[in-house]
């Protein structure tokens, strides 16, 4: 009972300075994908790609286009790998044209083999997306923050087609006393084990309502899709 007792309290100290530290770092956060010492391009992965123009590397903020899944791919993510165990604070999604992501899921991984969810309230937190306009930056912040080498993003739900372009940020002046404490150790649960390796490259079958999580499909093909540019011009909202 004491070591239950200590161990709670321990978790509720923990759970206090990150929380803290994500109210200190919200003026202070440095881009670790496309920042100074950002990411190369084969360190962004994803479950499938539906063409070259649409591949992870096309997830960068600055990029002309977006991450795009094939249709087939029914549990579609979006994943980046550090170069090191990194503490995560905050994340900002968009889309491309008419294709965003209206709600996601995070996991991560300290070695690309097993996965932890973000939860809240022991279960996988849903987080909030772009509304009804891909132009709109949306930034939301992991409180507590997290601590790991690799990180996904988990479409839940999506207006045509789950276009994702990303940003993810740590904070310069993050410090704790409790670096053998992480914040992974407050998420159990596991979503999935295959490993960074496991995409493929299927070409895009034709659409289908099956495919669709939250519109009805256009009766266009695949090839006529992604004729018009995106707005270049974006506002950030805070979700």
């Amino acid at each position: 009972m004491a070591r239950l007792l200590l161990g709670l309290l321990l978790l509720a100290s923990l759970s206090t300075v990150l929380a803290s530290i994500v109210d200190s770092c919200a003026s202070d956060l440095s881009a670790m994908i496309d920042g100074a010492g950002g990411v190369d391009d084969s360190k962004l992965n994803a479950s499938s790609i539906y063409s070259e123009s649409y591949s992870p590397a096309h997830s960068r903020l600055t990029a002309t286009s977006s991450w795009l899944r094939v249709y087939s791919d029914s549990e579609p993510w979006l994943q980046v790998e550090f170069e090191a165990s990194m503490p995560i604070i905050a994340i900002d999604t968009k889309g491309y044209s008419s294709y965003y992501v209206t709600e996601y899921k995070i996991s991560h991984s300290m070695d690309g083999l097993t996965w932890i969810w973000y939860e809240n309230d022991a279960s996988p937190r849903v987080f909030s997306g772009s509304l009804n306009d891909s132009s709109v930056l949306i930034r939301n912040y992991f409180d507590p923050p997290i601590e790991a080498s690799f990180l996904r993003l988990h479409p839940v739900a999506w207006n045509e087609h789950p276009g994702v372009k990303w940003e993810l940020y740590t904070c310069d002046t993050y410090t704790t006393e409790s670096e053998t404490t992480s914040a992974n150790d407050m998420h159990t649960t596991d979503p999935e084990t295959t490993s960074a390796n496991d995409m493929h490259t299927t070409e895009p079958e034709n659409i289908s309502a099956n495919d669709m999580h939250t519109t009805k499909p256009e009766t266009t093909s695949a090839n006529d899709m992604h004729t018009t540019e995106p707005d270049t011009t974006s506002t950030c909202r805070i979700a």
